[in-house]
């Protein structure tokens, strides 16, 4: 099961079951006393794994194993909410507000492909109607949803700057500054573009050599941490913690 974090008591939660993996969404509210759960999506039909059309198959009902989930949110008069929920093929696309699923319109896998379809769930961050997607190597890019045609049209452009099956990349955002921890660390000013190389090689990092990822957060009592296996650190630059 993975959720996401609606609002206060209020949770998308997605799962599934069997040896066929059939899946399902829910919106689970909570009180403080007891919960009230309600089962918006079902995804019962199973995959024919021998079909070359799979990736295309925009049918919302196959079956899935939820892997991370993240939000985007549409800037307008009414902002819109859409919650992105990683799996196998292309995600699946949930509107909390009304129940809407439809899985993300990919025609041509070669040239609509989602861009990052790892998780972990902070390798991706909505801000102001950007989504921007960390890679898993050196860099990340930032995209805007066309809502004509329901793909992702890229704004910053990075060549080789996610392997696929690679889970590693985290973002988190302090203050203007977005972070980025991957094979480098690097960060960019929401503000004024600046970008600036902050760790150029993961040698210069402890643990190195573990095989484990490096993953980013925001703290409210210590500004900027990392996290690497079992070990949090706190991260300062120039002596400082970001945010404080």
């Amino acid at each position: 099961i993975v959720a996401h974090r609606l609002g206060p008591g209020r949770v998308l939660a997605a799962g599934s079951f069997g040896n066929e993996n059939r899946g399902w969404i829910a919106v689970v509210e909570f009180d403080g006393v007891q919960a009230k759960v309600e089962v918006i999506h079902e995804a019962t039909k199973v995959w024919d794994y021998q079909r070359a059309e799979n990736a295309t198959n925009l049918d919302p009902a196959m079956s899935f194993v939820p892997e991370a989930m993240f939000e985007h949110v549409l800037p307008g008069p009414k902002p819109r909410r859409i919650v992105f929920i990683l799996r196998r093929y292309n995600p699946l696309l949930v509107e909390p507000e009304t129940g809407k699923v439809w899985v993300y319109p990919v025609v041509d896998w070669y040239r609509d492909a989602f861009p990052r379809r790892d998780p972990p769930g902070d390798a991706f961050l909505s801000i102001d109607g950007v989504l921007w997607i960390a890679g898993a190597d050196k860099d990340f890019r930032s995209y805007r949803l066309n809502q004509e045609t329901g793909l992702l049209q890229v704004v910053r452009d990075r060549p080789d700057w996610h392997m696929g099956n690679s889970r590693g990349g985290s973002l988190v955002r302090v203050g203007d500054w977005l972070y980025y921890a991957g094979d480098n660390w690097r960060r960019i000013n929401l503000r004024t573009g600046k970008e600036e190389l902050l760790v150029d090689h993961p040698r210069a990092l402890p643990r190195y050599g573990s095989g484990m990822d490096w993953r980013i957060a925001n703290s409210s009592h210590y500004g900027l941490v990392a996290l690497c296996g079992d070990t949090l650190y706190r991260v300062l630059i120039d002596g400082r913690a970001p945010g404080q």
